[in-house]
């Protein structure tokens, strides 16, 4: 919603000034106590007020109940209403006993636009257990504002201060947005690694990263159980031994398996039940300083509707669900994710940040990689140990960076499970002579090096009058791409500071890293955005994290490059595998488009962290339902009106997907790579319709051809 005067939004948990020493009158500040700082005396907040009036039809008003019982106008809310449920969601709830009439005061969340961090809107969630087969009485919103004070009172001589509140109003606004969404259940398991099988390295949970480095495969692409059926977070516990894992080396907690929604999730695993879960892995005293890690793997289930399905008939807007009778279609999606903890021996377990973490254990890895370890990674002789050392470091933290923020993937769509491979147990086998930390930065340096191969223009013929090509530096991408022993030694000299200007020249090359990588390696793809963003940091160039919504006007630098054709064949081929080439053909009609805008919402608050690049594969099934549409003669361009309608669906997705994408990295970090990525989707769908002989019109042209930044402009 939006205030009709859309400067109250400003006004969101502001804090006023009470004068000092004010002993008088109702209103007494003595104390020094305030809200947020110095003049914090009275706080201003909004919330929804929702009138429930009393109906026959429906009783329980489709709130949660805890009970089944007759209810009538005057039955004490405690006898059935599920106040747990609405706890969850910050909700308060009252009953007016003379006429049934139940009040909700719900809070808001002010909504910003990522560009500049101005407020544009408030937002509220509503939860809701339909019971009968009637809505029944219409439930009336209102925008409250509240006015609290820090009052102080004087007892026995002594000053006390109480939050009371002093003054409330009600305010107009406009409804902006309406998402209807019915929830089929959330499932999170939390994997820890037994201190006792750390085998001497405490801060490095081999088993854990093979789970973490399988289920990008196995959980995140939908791979089959024997059964048939996709492997879910339910039975990835049942296969840890099957991938090699020893008994007890893993810890596994249920607790907050087949709730909900995601709300309830993060009711089940709140701050104290998250350290329950550390002190049951590292006992109730671990040595001060000590690193926890919890792996979190999710998936939620869930069907939506929202403005984009509305309809208005007679000054009544209508947004409904799909019909049901030929069975409810749901979309499910998972995300895995590296939480770590920090063990402070004055406050517990508390929270470390991925920056944090990566330098906190980097001593680790200092000593973790010898001289024999090292040489594992390359068939030639090192070059310089000591680089080497450090150019291991920095890919396996880039990898590590990569599962802090969290990776997702989409598991189901209208009930149709897009994996189609079997599980590869055999493969997922733990390999002691392979661990992860020496399989991973090998397979990061395999690629790497295959891009400096696919780079270098060496017994290649070509004339050009580019300046850019410069001979130095390609003979060094030559080099590279010849020796994995010259690009780790590259690698490791830009980390450690000691690189020449024509190798920092040549690793700058690597801002256009274009490997079509494999489609299974989702922490990899998103491995080496980090690593780009590392090497570019050493070399002074542009580093992705800190950059914030300015990046729209700089799109297409050597921070956007840096992704912009991150996974462009890879994605192909991961549309053919998971049987998504049919969304393509089928996407003639605006209703395809809608449900894919109707996908992006409702699953951008699921993706949390890692959502911003997973974000790419719904809208890069758009680009490439518009461009296989327009070149096989399925879409109507010639018409303008359909034009027009088209153009105004694809902006639809375009601003909501942005939007989706900054809301969920705080800051709008990271926010080059997604432009990257989705501009060069939609140039993708581009180049398929060119290829196949379709002319392109000019509003398709405005909206998708452009580019993410373009669009965005335009809308």
């Amino acid at each position: 919603i939006r205030p009709t005067d859309p400067r109250n939004l400003w006004y969101v948990d502001n804090v006023l000034n009470w004068p000092g020493s004010d002993d008088q009158g109702q209103i007494k500040r003595v104390n020094p106590d305030t809200f947020r700082d110095g003049d914090g005396d009275m706080l201003l907040s909004p919330m929804l007020e929702i009138e429930i009036p009393f109906d026959e039809a429906n009783p329980t008003r489709s709130l949660p109940i805890s009970a089944t019982i007759d209810v009538s106008a005057a039955t004490p809310l405690d006898q059935w209403l599920d106040q747990g449920t609405l706890d969850q969601y910050g909700i308060n709830a009252s009953l007016n006993e003379d006429d049934g009439t139940i009040w909700l005061y719900v809070p808001v969340a002010q909504v910003q636009d990522p560009i500049g961090y101005a407020p544009v809107a408030l937002s509220a969630r509503i939860p809701y257990l339909q019971q009968a087969g009637e809505w029944g009485t219409a439930h009336k919103i209102k925008l409250l504002w509240t006015l609290s004070m820090q009052n102080d009172q004087q007892i026995n001589g002594v000053w006390t201060s109480n939050n009371v509140i002093v003054e409330s109003y009600y305010d107009d606004f406009m409804l902006t947005g309406l998402n209807v969404e019915e929830a089929h259940g959330a499932d999170t398991l939390v994997i820890a690694q037994s201190p006792s099988a750390s085998g001497g390295n405490a801060n490095y949970d081999n088993y854990l990263l093979h789970v973490a480095d399988v289920l990008q495969s196995a959980f995140l692409q939908g791979e089959h159980k024997a059964d048939g059926n996709r492997l879910t977070v339910a039975d990835i516990g049942d296969y840890l031994t099957t991938w090699g894992i020893p008994a007890n080396a893993l810890i596994v907690d249920k607790r907050a398996l087949g709730l909900a929604d995601e709300v309830a999730v993060a009711s089940t695993l709140n701050d104290d039940q998250v350290k329950q879960i550390l002190t049951n892995v590292y006992g109730a005293s671990p040595a001060a300083d000590t690193i926890g890690n919890l792996l979190l793997v999710n998936e939620f289930t869930q069907r939506s509707a929202s403005f984009s399905d509305a309809v208005m008939n007679s000054g009544q807007l209508t947004i409904a669900l799909a019909d049901p009778s030929a069975g409810i279609k749901t979309d499910t999606v998972g995300t895995i994710m590296l939480k770590p903890y920090l063990y402070d021996s004055a406050e517990g377990w508390v929270d470390i940040n991925p920056t944090s973490y990566v330098e906190a254990v980097d001593a680790n890895w200092q000593t973790f990689y010898t001289d024999q370890r090292l040489q594992s990674l390359s068939t030639e002789t090192l070059i310089d140990v000591e680089h080497a050392r450090a150019g291991a470091v920095l890919l396996l933290n880039g990898y590590y960076e990569a599962l802090l923020t969290g990776i997702a993937g989409q598991l189901v769509i209208n009930s149709e499970a897009l994996g189609v491979a079997d599980l590869a147990n055999t493969l997922y086998q733990y390999d002691a002579n392979n661990e992860p930390a020496i399989t991973i930065p090998k397979d990061l340096l395999a690629g790497i090096q295959q891009f400096y191969a696919d780079s270098s223009l060496d017994n290649v013929a070509i004339t050009t009058v580019d300046d850019e090509i410069d001979p130095v530096s390609n003979a060094i991408w030559a080099l590279l791409g010849a020796s994995s022993a010259q690009t780790l030694n590259a690698i490791g000299s830009v980390a450690a500071g000691d690189q020449d200007s024509a190798t920092s020249k040549a690793l700058l090359k690597y801002n256009e890293y274009s490997l079509p990588i494999s489609a299974e390696d989702l922490i990899g793809n998103h491995a080496n955005v980090y690593i780009f963003q590392s090497l570019s940091a050493s070399l002074g160039g542009t580093s992705l994290l800190g950059i914030s919504g300015k990046a729209l006007s700089v799109a297409g630098t050597s921070g956007m490059l840096a992704l912009r054709v991150l996974l462009q064949k890879s994605y192909l081929t991961t549309y053919t595998t998971w049987k998504a080439a049919r969304f393509a053909t089928q996407a003639a009609s605006l209703g395809e488009l809608t449900q894919l805008s109707n996908t992006i919402q409702e699953m951008h608050g699921k993706w949390k962290l890692g959502a911003a690049f997973a974000l790419a594969i719904p809208i890069g099934l758009a680009a490439l339902s518009i461009g296989f549409g327009l070149g096989s003669g399925e879409f109507a361009v010639g018409t303008p009106d359909f034009e027009n309608l088209l153009a105004d669906k694809i902006a639809g997705i375009i601003v909501g997907a942005l939007f989706a994408a900054l809301s969920m990295v705080p800051g709008g970090q990271l926010i080059m790579g997604a432009i990257g990525i989705i501009d060069s989707l939609f140039s993708l769908g581009c180049a398929i319709a060119g290829a196949a002989g379709a002319k392109i019109k000019p509003a398709v042209d405005t909206w998708v051809c452009g580019g993410l930044t373009q669009a965005f402009t335009e809308a």
